[in-house]
């Protein structure tokens, strides 16, 4: 059973959320000594080089990378000294390829403060399928971004069929909504951050269903 990550971000009020994070960054008042940009897709790296023509006076101090933010954040991590080091973080993945191992890396430092945009409606809620848990390839994906496997007791309820007289085996069906999903994140943050905001944003499309947290 495959799955297509991108599902959903065709969608005009799924975009708009993902559009000019970085504008936004290098318009922001005092500027920061560094601006790091990392983006695995080669046309975007192009789009965010011509932010150097648009604020020229930014673009000694602005370094752009191709390739995983993953692998670049974590090495990024590695290499700075963060008795003396600051930054701030901002991630908005186009789907769910943030791991749990770089939100580890990246809460590790005590010199980070995170801004994630989280995967909600668009990501999480539609692997999680309603009669049965997801198959495994759509398991695994959660498990890497969620860092555990215990979503799935967390998310599921067990129903036994014994109970009825029937004699079939168990089955597990979905029990938990996004409100459930976003308390279940946000204790897992706090697990490695050393403060994690008590609520946290859900951004809704016009009909009022969830698209990011």
């Amino acid at each position: 059973m495959s799955l297509n990550f991108f599902d959903g971000f065709d969608e005009a009020e799924s975009q708009e959320f993902l559009e000019g994070s970085a504008v936004c960054a290098l318009e922001m008042e005092p500027p920061f000594k560094n601006y790091l940009f990392i983006e695995r897709s080669k046309a975007r790296c192009a789009e965010l080089e011509k932010l150097k023509k648009q604020f020229p006076e930014r673009a000694s101090s602005l370094e752009i990378l191709p390739g995983d933010a993953n692998e670049i954040l974590v090495s990024w991590v590695g290499s700075q000294n963060w008795n003396k080091t600051r930054a701030v973080v901002f991630l908005d993945p186009y789907g769910m390829q943030v791991d749990w191992e770089t939100l580890k890396a990246l809460g590790a430092t005590c010199g980070v403060d995170l801004w994630l945009l989280f995967p909600l409606g668009v990501g999480v809620m539609r692997l999680l399928t309603k009669s049965a848990p997801p198959p495994q390839a759509w398991s695994q994906r959660i498990t890497r971004m969620l860092g555990t496997a215990e979503w799935e007791n967390e998310f599921y309820r067990t129903n036994s069929q014994e109970e009825l007289g029937l004699g079939f085996d168990p089955i597990k069906s979905r029990d938990v909504d996004y409100v459930g999903v976003s308390k279940f994140l946000l204790g897992r943050l706090s697990s490695i951050f050393y403060q994690v905001h008590p609520t946290a944003r859900v951004l809704m499309n016009s009909k009022k269903n969830p698209l990011y947290l």
